[in-house]
């Protein structure tokens, strides 16, 4: 399949990085860990995803198999969930100040990388009243909820 614009280089190529990432991040003595914070990542980013996108708070013009869905599958099933797992294996044994400066390092990259895509492509649209701090807020509150879900998950799965 030929890509048709810029836009469908750029998600083709997030596919096969996302894609080539995650046997290695689901890999490990941890991998039952790994993959139950993946798998909860992407059901909840589905769900926060769908109700934004039914609002019209943030869509997304070009995107994977626009027929078949209106929210953006590859951010939040596959892109997003790598991102967390590969945040949680980096702040795995460390304390919550670290972890903080961690995030910040992840997130904030991220951030701009979504304002650019925003203001420069039409992979994602925000209405006029979401802003990049809605999306830094929201998506720094559940990365690190998730965290603390990995944390919780470490002291019942691995006692």
């Amino acid at each position: 399949m030929k890509p048709k614009t810029y836009e469908h280089v750029i998600l083709y190529g997030l596919l096969v990085l996302s894609l080539g990432t995650l046997p290695f991040l689901l890999s490990g003595s941890l991998r039952r860990q790994w993959f139950m914070l993946y798998l909860f990542n992407a059901m909840t980013n589905g769900v926060f995803d769908k109700m934004i996108n039914t609002r019209n708070i943030v869509v997304y013009p070009v995107r994977l198999l626009p027929k078949c869905f209106k929210t953006n599958i590859l951010f939040d099933y596959l892109m997003y969930p790598a991102i967390t797992v590969f945040f949680n294996r980096l702040t795995y044994n460390n304390q919550p100040l670290t972890i903080i400066y961690k995030w910040l390092m992840i997130s904030i990259p991220m951030l701009l990388i979504e304002i650019w895509a925003e203001r420069k492509s039409n992979l994602i649209k925000w209405n006029k009243n979401w802003k990049w701090h809605n999306t830094y807020l929201s998506i720094s509150a559940k990365s690190l909820s998730e965290r603390l879900l990995s944390f919780y998950l470490r002291k019942v799965l691995y006692k």
